[in-house]
């Protein structure tokens, strides 16, 4: 009978360090949520918004550094993922209006948030021109919005973001597009 009231000390004991670990573990597991919700929560971009300078890997492994205010082309960027089906929807489109820009008029930013062999393949096998990046910091990634794709953007030379389309494309917004790059054409795209 002696062994009962050890057996009840330790029984608390050890229920009491359970009970203290899970309060340890809720605690830490709050503040890590924290953290990863401040890291990859969307940053939404806007007509008016100022374009973040960002540095992506290009097709060739090359770190490039993408700042506004350097030249006096307007920046055509578009937000793409090789496994987003809607922006699969969107490339035919994307390559034609790409091809038909004035390269001393406009630089082009294809923004992949894929991984740089994945964004690589992709961009090749479906013709990309123009600048083609990806690898982006978390903080990139976030202030450029890459959490949703796909997105067609128009920034002027110094970084303010003129117009912007999200998702996919149907016939009056690729219109709508086109007329915002070729503003002296009516071009429609299928």
């Amino acid at each position: 009978m002696a062994r009962l009231p050890w057996f009840r000390v330790f029984l608390s004991v050890l229920v009491c360090s359970i009970l203290c670990i899970n309060a340890l573990f809720v605690f830490e597991n709050g503040r890590l949520r924290k953290r990863l919700s401040a890291m990859t929560d969307h940053v939404e971009i806007n007509p008016g918004d100022i374009f973040p300078s960002f540095n992506g890997v290009d097709l060739t492994g090359r770190l490039k550094q993408v700042e506004f205010g350097q030249q006096d082309k307007r920046f055509l960027m578009i937000l793409v993922s090789a496994g987003c089906p809607a922006c699969l929807a969107n490339v035919e489109n994307w390559v034609d209006l790409v091809q038909g820009l004035d390269p001393d008029e406009w630089e082009v930013m294809w923004l992949s948030r894929d991984p740089w062999e994945k964004t690589r393949e992709f961009a090749l096998e479906r013709g990309f021109t123009g600048h083609v990046l990806s690898e982006f910091s978390t903080r990139e990634y976030r202030q450029v919005g890459l959490r949703l794709v796909p997105r067609t953007i128009i920034v002027s030379p110094n970084g303010v973001v003129e117009n912007i389309w999200v998702g996919r494309l149907e016939e009056e917004q690729w219109s709508d597009v086109s007329n915002h790059l070729f503003p002296e054409f009516d071009i429609a795209l299928q």
